[in-house]
């Protein structure tokens, strides 16, 4: 007889990854429910790991030991996003962003920032050609390849930096820093599609940069 348990364990058990982990599946499994029915569950599944969770770390080092909180990187985010000329010429071409789990975002900002890493994540895996691949790998070998510019690649890198932030934040994310979050990753996600045409006319070239990363040096 098959039985179906929606739970988590324990928090004495659950590591950090864990809670997090459970959470990205939850997000994925509940995105093909009507959002608003979709927050309030994850919310009621997850509420007390993730207070946690926030509460348990309150900072995180970056490498080099340097602390790094929410709010710095997601003004790192903004201005990095703002100084290329090419990804603002791309949130000018595009169109208004669609927000994903904008009722996420006021219920629980954290979830809703998780949840559109998520989407980046998916994004990556759906448009490369060699599976087992690294992010950052294949945003470099792109760049490489000139299918994207060093500002993407980057772009990509800091929303990492703004996502661990966030996850390990000092205070509460606000509903507004969430939408921004959002905002921000969906000019990455803009930008990647838009270079779906470039990938995909050069896939054999890029995976063969990624099955062999010595290729790349050129």
């Amino acid at each position: 007889m098959f039985k179906l348990e929606i739970g988590t364990p324990s928090l004495e058990r659950a590591s950090d990854a864990a809670i997090l982990e459970y959470l990205k599946l939850a997000t994925e499994f509940l995105g093909t429910i009507a959002w608003p029915i979709a927050a309030v569950t994850i919310v009621l599944i997850f509420r007390e790991q993730l207070v946690s969770l926030t509460q348990r770390v309150k900072q995180f080092s970056a490498p080099g030991g340097i602390n790094a909180t929410f709010e710095n990187e997601l003004e790192k985010t903004r201005e990095l996003a703002g100084s290329s000329p090419d990804l603002a010429a791309e949130a000018d071409a595009s169109p208004q962003a669609e927000i994903s789990s904008p009722d996420l975002a006021q219920i629980y900002p954290e979830a809703a920032i998780l949840q559109s890493y998520h989407e980046i994540e998916k994004l990556l895996r759906r448009v490369s050609p060699e599976k087992g691949v690294t992010a950052s790998g294949l945003l470099n070998a792109l760049n490489r390849l000139q299918i994207i510019g060093a500002d993407v690649r980057d772009l990509f890198d800091q929303i990492r930096r703004t996502r661990n932030a966030a996850v390990h934040s000092e205070r509460p994310i606000t509903t507004g820093e969430a939408l921004e979050f959002q905002a921000l990753a969906q000019l990455f996600i803009h930008a990647i599609n838009k270079a779906v045409p470039a990938i995909n006319s050069n896939r054999e070239q890029l995976q063969e940069m990624l099955v062999n990363p010595k290729s790349m040096r050129f």
